[in-house]
């Protein structure tokens, strides 16, 4: 399902020309510049490309029940390891994909990867470019962390019985962009009833 429907498809460096794939990432489109002026003689405050970000954290455990000290020693060894700028290189050549970590990814380690994820190493490296990061210390996120997760705007819409309701427009041609849409505002009105304030 992964290999037929997911993100690998586009980056996985041992499929087939997959570097030939111009695939990158999609700017968020811009409201009317008009609209970021105070005064007609003033420039545009936004003038930046922008993309969104929702996955770009990384975690670690170690079990606290680990009694042994040479097996928490090694657990501790392992996640140095990881997170060395070498692996963390390494992980960005194979998966087009970052760590949230400060580490600096060489030329030739970059001729490595595949054109997604060019783009995004250089979307980082671009001063002209803003993140957005969908994260906050607001009580009302942080005690409802996974229901903010941005993938659930696509799928918990309730328009089908399917994982993936965006795959039924291709089983169900009577489905509208706009039975999409309401049914997203509708699940999103019934989770938002029910977070934790």
């Amino acid at each position: 399902k992964y290999e037929k429907y997911g993100w690998g498809r586009f980056s996985d460096p041992k499929k087939p020309n997959v570097k030939a794939r111009r695939f990158a990432m999609m700017p968020f489109p811009k409201a009317n510049e008009d609209l970021f002026r105070k005064t007609d003689e003033e420039e545009p405050i936004v003038n930046k490309r922008t993309i969104a970000d929702y996955c770009n954290y990384s975690c670690s455990f170690v079990n606290s029940n680990i009694k042994d000290p040479a097996k928490l020693a090694l657990a501790k060894k392992f996640l140095k390891f990881v997170h060395s700028d070498d692996e963390m290189q390494e992980f960005t050549v194979n998966t087009s994909t970052l760590k949230p970590l400060y580490y600096a990814i060489p030329e030739e380690k970059m001729e490595r990867m595949s054109y997604f994820g060019k783009d995004i190493a250089a979307a980082r490296n671009n001063p002209d470019i803003d993140t957005v990061y969908t994260y906050s210390d607001a009580p009302v996120f942080v005690n409802n962390f996974s229901q903010f997760y941005v993938v659930d705007y696509s799928w918990k819409c309730g328009i089908s019985d399917s994982e993936y309701p965006l795959y039924m427009f291709s089983k169900n041609k009577s489905l509208t962009i706009k039975t999409l849409f309401d049914s997203m505002i509708d699940a999103r009105n019934k989770l938002w009833a029910g977070i934790q304030k």
